[in-house]
């Protein structure tokens, strides 16, 4: 019998792990905003900082983290530093310095961030238990995957920069971080793109990079055949300029950092080398989306129902001999009939997320410039409150929303 009850107890904390894992966990605090100042309330309806108390705060990850900003003074222009939230206690998440609000990295769903620990570079992530260390602290660490032309086969990339404005170039290889090269500051590396066309979507990838040279060279010159078809990790060494900034000759590195030419930068040439349709471009990793604004800008009507009790609809209004159509969020009642709660000329929702299920981040344009989530299922927080202190919600905004405040 004690046997089987070890067994049980083992196999319930595997599966509260796992779930956490799989499964965000409903924050207590969430962040709402009055004039750009950010503050906190927690999901009992107190508020817990008052707005003013953080200076940025984002949700950049279905409320799993928030990322903190704090304004540098007299800096000559809007600079931050960082650090991680826990929205379950609203105290930091100690992985080291943040460096920047922007992941280097990006796993499935899970975004590894530039820290500062025991003096290195690491990447690390409030969602795992890994962490990838350099050898040393770089002041800026950003990352990209590299493809074959087919989108295929990624190789994770990275360019540290040093405090001389150096660069090195690291690979990821099975979960260690390899150091390929050493570039001078006067240097410039960039990606090199492509794309692919289907009837339903265009992605684009990165397929090489471009390092900055300044002789120009008569023709592409492709890169030795090797019998069995490896070399060894190129030495990136530059060579002279002739300061052309927009189409520059450059050495070009495909997914494996092997030399594959020299040329001059332009679509034509680079088009040569990958035999496909190549450019230089951004594409370094994108930021967790915050999720985009839910109506489009279009003459069809995008109307949508969010559950059995609230919807967003485009409604025809008479102002004198002119009718006008407008969206308004809306409480539905019976014989299809509906509550108008907010007009989205001064109210803009945008999509949030809570695992894979929606809810509303809303701004308010009128009295006060305000920022507050709803979420009408109760996924991540009380079901149809506006997550906002009702003190900073005055008779000024929308009073349809009055009884979803906490009072």
């Amino acid at each position: 019998m004690k046997i089987n009850i070890v067994l049980i107890l083992v196999f319930v904390i595997q599966t509260m792990l796992f779930g956490q894992s799989k499964t965000p966990v409903r924050p207590l605090y969430i962040p709402f905003s009055v004039d750009s100042e950010y503050g906190l309330m927690d999901t009992l309806g107190n508020e817990f900082a008052e707005p003013g108390k953080y200076d940025l705060i984002y949700n950049k990850n279905d409320f799993r983290y928030y990322i903190i900003g704090d304004r540098i003074k007299d800096a000559d222009y809007p600079k931050f530093t960082y650090w991680l939230m826990d929205p379950q206690t609203a105290k930091k998440i100690d992985l080291g310095d943040l460096i920047d609000d922007d992941p280097v990295m990006r796993i499935a769903d899970t975004a590894w961030y530039h820290f500062h620990k025991d003096n290195k570079s690491i990447l690390a992530s409030p969602l795992s238990n890994k962490s990838f260390a350099f050898d040393q602290k770089y002041t800026e660490v950003s990352g990209t995957k590299l493809y074959d032309t087919l989108g295929k086969y990624p190789t994770q990339l990275f360019f540290a920069e040093l405090e001389d404005y150096d660069k090195e170039v690291w690979k990821l290889v099975d979960n260690k971080l390899i150091k390929e090269s050493k570039i001078k500051k006067s240097y410039t590396i960039e990606t090199v793109g492509t794309y692919i066309d289907s009837s339903y979507y265009r992605r684009n990838f990165a397929i090489g990079i471009a390092v900055l040279t300044t002789k120009p060279v008569a023709e592409t010159k492709q890169a030795p055949a090797v019998a069995n078809g490896k070399l060894p990790p190129p030495v990136i060494t530059p060579i002279d300029n002739d300061g052309n900034e927009d189409e520059f000759y450059a050495n070009i590195y495909d997914k494996d950092l092997k030399l594959v030419g020299t040329t001059k930068t332009s679509e034509e040439e680079l088009s040569k080398i990958f035999q496909k349709s190549a450019k230089v471009g951004n594409y370094l990793i994108a930021s967790p989306s915050i999720g985009g604004g839910i109506i489009k800008q279009t003459g069809d009507d995008h109307s949508v129902d969010l559950n059995e009790t609230y919807a967003i609809k485009r409604i025809l209004k008479s102002r004198g001999n002119y009718g006008t159509q407008e969206y308004y969020f809306v409480r539905k009642e019976a014989d299809n009939q509906v509550t108008e709660i907010a007009t989205l000329v001064d109210t803009k929702p945008n999509w949030a997320y809570f695992g894979n299920q929606k809810l509303l981040s809303f701004f308010f344009y009128t009295d006060k410039r305000l920022s507050a989530y709803f979420d009408y299922n109760g996924v991540a927080m009380p079901k149809g409150k506006l997550m906002i202190p009702a003190k900073y919600y005055n008779e000024k905004q929308d009073p349809a929303f009055v009884p979803y405040l906490f009072k």
